[in-house]
């Protein structure tokens, strides 16, 4: 599903402990599984809420150490099966021509503040990795930062960002509108994705 170019990996399967975007994925998975005769509960999905998503919620995890790893502006994409090198293949602002949703496109989703203008937060995480990688990497990670994550552009990555119900910097646009901000274009991007042959038509907002 092409939605991994929005979303980091938690906010597709559901990692993180607020937020319900993941909803628009499991729905995605549950209405192909129909297609292919498998039985669901509706009821079930309905009681739970599955089919609902009430507080979209963009996480982003520069900046924040998990698990003994170090998340940094690095964003690069190896396909499976191939054979290339850390910091050798594509980044995730690449146009990929076998996806029909690219890192361009989820602009358009950005929310708005109180003066009405988009917030350009996607545009802001580009232009500080972009410089974070303009030093050539090595295998080791950033010559002149290493694996540590105090580097400016991932101090700048992370002042964009609110905190999460586990005090980690991830939140890049949150569902609750934080500082009278407009959360992300949820409307926006499920119309999106039908009009682009992804159907989710079980699939509702509590958006206007």
């Amino acid at each position: 599903m092409c939605l991994a170019l929005f979303l980091p990996n938690s906010d597709i399967g559901g990692g993180y402990k607020e937020g319900d975007l993941s909803d628009v994925s499991l729905m995605w998975v549950i209405q192909e599984a129909k297609k292919a005769d498998i039985k669901f509960d509706n009821t079930l999905i309905a009681n739970k809420g599955w089919n609902k998503v009430t507080n979209p919620i963009v996480h982003d995890s520069v900046g924040v150490k998990m698990s003994g790893i170090n998340f940094m502006p690095g964003r690069e994409f190896r396909w499976v099966g191939t054979d290339t090198r850390m910091h050798q293949g594509h980044q995730q602002f690449d146009r990929f021509t076998h996806l029909r949703l690219n890192w361009e496109d989820t602009r358009q989703f950005q929310g708005k503040n109180a003066k009405g203008d988009t917030l350009r937060r996607f545009e802001d995480i580009e232009r500080w990795t972009r410089e974070y990688n303009r030093v050539d990497q090595t295998l080791t990670g950033h010559p002149l930062c290493g694996e540590v994550v105090v580097c400016d552009e991932t101090k700048e990555i992370v002042s964009l960002k609110g905190k999460d119900a586990e005090g980690n910097p991830t939140i890049l646009y949150s569902g609750t509108r934080r500082k009278g901000e407009e959360d992300i274009d949820i409307n926006g991007y499920i119309q999106w994705l039908r009009r682009n042959g992804y159907g989710l038509s079980d699939l509702k907002t509590k958006r206007k």
